[in-house]
């Protein structure tokens, strides 16, 4: 196996990479869908995409993040069976938990329809949405096994092929008349196609075949529990800190469904600019690495992958916020035509504020534990 060093500066190329790659398709996406859809309705997918989001989190229970911090060591003290138990209870955990979000939430589809999308007659959509709850939580999860394995390039390949081709299918499917519907059920298929390869990918090139067990013991489930707590309220600030709430409360009080629009698209263009160079850390690969280092005791180690994480981050968030301050307004027109006016004004408000969370982040204390 390569050097630590030679992992983490392959997966840091193949993220920067195909983060870019991933961010222009997803940039492409939102202008044909905005400029196909329309502003009302574009507005009502990016709700179900938000309350698609919220349970996915809801159900995680920190479990994805924990399960990058702690394989790691798991492969390091228990050896490959400690791996194989470890991704196999997580793999059950996470699909029961999966289920049973989505069944509750096609049970709720009338409720969230009528008051965040305020016509109950999108409640087959919810129930679309629903189904989506289980391929990508999935598929989050198989992402971050192959993430502890530095598989960047594998997982950022195949993001950004699978992206474009559902959004090729997606504008084929709303021009012939789907419309939002239409849209949905092709992130669906594309979710379940991800999680189906990279289960795939698991099983060929990381084979958990029973093996000797290392002398160290393995990684212990509680406290895997204490840490995936901490991890869950954190992403519960997460989701009402960023844009999940907001676009939430929008759609809740607002009725014109082109205000939810116009938020995600300034929202998206702040978050992006801001993000341009840390994709080369996205993933959670760094997660995977400080656990690693940590489970050998490598102080050292550890205090220059922090030093070199906040470095970087200050180096570069300054001037890409300064453009995005002095032309982001004329971009937005540029892709989005009328609609993207809306959206020039929380546009200058966010960038400012995702510049200060973005410096805030960096410096996480993952190895504490």
């Amino acid at each position: 196996m390569p050097r630590l060093g030679e992992r983490a500066a392959g997966a840091m190329f193949w993220n920067l990479l195909g983060k870019i790659a991933f961010m222009v398709v997803k940039y492409a996406e939102s202008i044909v869908l905005v400029r196909l859809l329309g502003g009302d309705e574009y507005g009502a997918l990016s709700g179900l995409i938000n309350i698609n989001g919220m349970v996915v989190m809801l159900s995680a229970l920190g479990l994805e993040s924990t399960l990058l911090r702690y394989l790691p060591e798991a492969i390091t003290r228990g050896g490959p069976q400690a791996e194989r138990r470890l991704v196999a209870r997580s793999l059950v955990t996470r699909l029961v938990l999966s289920l049973l979000a989505a069944l509750a939430l096609w049970l709720l589809a009338e409720p969230f329809a009528r008051g965040i999308l305020h016509d109950v007659a999108r409640a087959g959509l919810v129930r679309i949405t629903a189904v989506m709850v289980i391929g990508l939580g999935m598929q989050n999860l198989l992402a971050r096994v192959l993430t502890a394995r530095y598989e960047q390039k594998f997982i950022n390949l195949t993001q950004v092929v699978s992206t474009a081709v559902y959004l090729l299918v997606a504008a084929a499917a709303v021009l012939a008349g789907a419309g939002v519907r239409g849209v949905l059920i092709c992130m669906v298929v594309m979710y379940f196609a991800l999680a189906v390869l990279y289960l795939w990918r698991l099983r060929r090139e990381h084979p958990l075949a029973d093996e000797a067990r290392h002398d160290a013991a393995p990684t212990t489930w509680r406290r895997m529990i204490e840490f995936s707590s901490v991890i869950y309220i954190y992403s519960l600030l997460h989701f009402v800190l960023e844009k999940g709430m907001d676009v939430l409360l929008i759609g809740r009080l607002r009725t014109e469904l082109v205000q939810v629009t116009w938020y995600v698209l300034a929202y998206n263009f702040a978050y992006y600019a801001v993000s341009f160079f840390s994709m080369a850390f996205a993933e959670g690969f760094t997660l995977a690495m400080v656990g690693e280092v940590a489970a050998k005791g490598d102080t050292e180690k550890l205090r220059r992958i922090f030093a070199v994480f906040v470095e970087y981050l200050y180096v570069f968030i300054v001037p890409i916020m300064v453009g995005g301050l002095l032309l982001g307004g004329d971009l937005l027109r540029l892709m989005y035509g009328t609609i993207g006016e809306g959206a020039v004004v929380p546009m200058l408000v966010l960038l400012s504020a995702c510049r200060w969370r973005r410096w805030a982040a960096s410096p996480r204390t993952t190895c504490r534990r």
